[in-house]
This record gives structure tokens, C-alpha cells and sequence, in this order.
């Protein structure tokens, strides 16, 4: 099993650079099942470090994208 550095690690990249968020079915407990890790110990250690819960950081990048589709192309998902 991963260590849980390696594991958060995977979850910012799967997040921030592979987009996950964008699929509405893979929400953060997905994303946790994906990579192997149990969403409790992933949650506590992403507030613990950035100060916001798994499904906090999926919703706020899911707005974002949201945003910028809208800013960029008029459009709304």
C-alpha cells in the first residue's frame, strides 16, 4: 500500500492536471477508490494541509471550470 504522501500526491495530479472533476460521476470518494486509498485518511490530511475537505476541493474546482467555460465560450453546463 502507499504511503499516504504518495496517495495525495496522485489525487492533486488525477485533480488538477487529469481533470477528473470534469466526469460527474467521479466525485472524490471515486477518485479514492481509483488510486486505492481510504477517503477518511485522504480527508483529513487534505484539511489538515490546505484547510478544505476532498468533496470542498472537487466542488470548488468543478465551479471553476464551470466559470471559465462561461467566461471564455458564453456557455453554461
Amino acid at each position: 500500500m502507499k504511503d499516504i504522501q504518495s496517495l495525495l500526491e496522485t489525487f492533486g495530479l488525477l485533480v488538477d492536471q487529469e481533470h477528473l472533476y470534469i466526469d460527474p460521476s467521479c466525485g472524490f470518494h471515486r477518485i479514492c477508490d481509483l488510486i486505492g486509498a481510504d477517503p477518511g485518511a485522504i480527508d483529513r490530511a487534505l484539511e489538515e494541509s490546505l484547510g478544505y475537505t476532498g468533496d470542498e476541493i472537487i466542488r470548488e474546482y468543478r465551479k471553476q471550470y464551470h466559470r471559465r467555460l462561461a467566461e471564455k465560450y458564453g456557455i453554461s453546463l
